[in-house]
């Protein structure tokens, strides 16, 4: 009896990805409601509502410049720093009471790391949450991590991409930005970057996408995200 040739295992091809780059807020994590939900007990103490359209206009931004923002908006008796630091103390309690993953991203990972391609964060979050929310749910590794408190200037400008490709060492065109924010888009596109867009219905819709930053794919999940499609953007 002859013995059946083995067949030789075939290799994942790696897609030409040097790195795709991921927000934090809404993207990784479900945190939109819990910022929300901050936000309208601050603006309740002085018999004011937090509106979609002022959400809208900060939502995934430089934090302090949105701040500014709420305060000059809605006339508040409070500076910068201290609206910040009322902030920080109700999100830290809303985030351990409720912080959990957006779906599918456990399972994209997967994906990313079965073909060896980095993966890296760059949020306007401080380090500060950012470890917090390492604590909570379980993010994994990262080869590449810059966060609001180590650029000058946040989203929409470039600079904190561009510091995610400089740590990694690649060519920013190379990379791949998943953003569920128009504004944290309009960054990524400034940095040469490949742009997908990630809505989330509660709080933005495709058209926010398609008239405000135009980024090259818009989806409505992580689940289901094509690498080979992500892959072709880059070629």
């Amino acid at each position: 009896m002859i013995d059946e040739e083995k067949k030789p295992k075939t290799e994942v091809e790696k897609p030409p990805i040097g790195a795709v780059i991921f927000d934090l807020d809404g993207l990784l994590i479900d945190s939109e409601p819990l910022w929300s939900e901050g936000r309208r007990q601050i603006l309740a103490q002085y018999g004011v509502a937090y509106t979609m359209k002022e959400k809208k206009m900060t939502m995934g931004g430089d934090y302090r410049t949105g701040v500014a923002y709420l305060v000059k908006h809605y006339n508040l008796p409070l500076t910068i720093d201290e609206y910040a630091e009322r902030e920080k103390q109700l999100l830290d309690r809303l985030y351990k009471q409720g912080l959990q993953l957006m779906p599918g991203v456990v399972e994209f990972f997967d994906k990313l790391d079965q073909v060896q391609i980095a993966k890296a964060i760059a949020t306007s979050s401080s380090r500060k949450r950012l470890n917090m929310v390492m604590e909570l749910v379980r993010l994994g590794s990262f080869d590449a991590i810059v966060t609001g408190d180590e650029i000058r200037d946040g989203k929409p400008a470039p600079d904190i991409f561009l510091k995610v490709a400089e740590k990694l060492n690649i060519d920013p065109e190379t990379c791949v930005v998943l953003e569920d924010s128009p504004l944290g888009i309009m960054a990524a596109r400034a940095a040469g970057m490949k742009t997908v867009a990630i809505y989330d219905s509660r709080f933005t819709s495709e058209e926010d996408f398609q008239s405000q930053s135009k980024p090259d794919l818009i989806v409505n999940s992580l689940r289901g995200l094509d690498i080979e499609k992500l892959g072709a953007m880059v070629k």
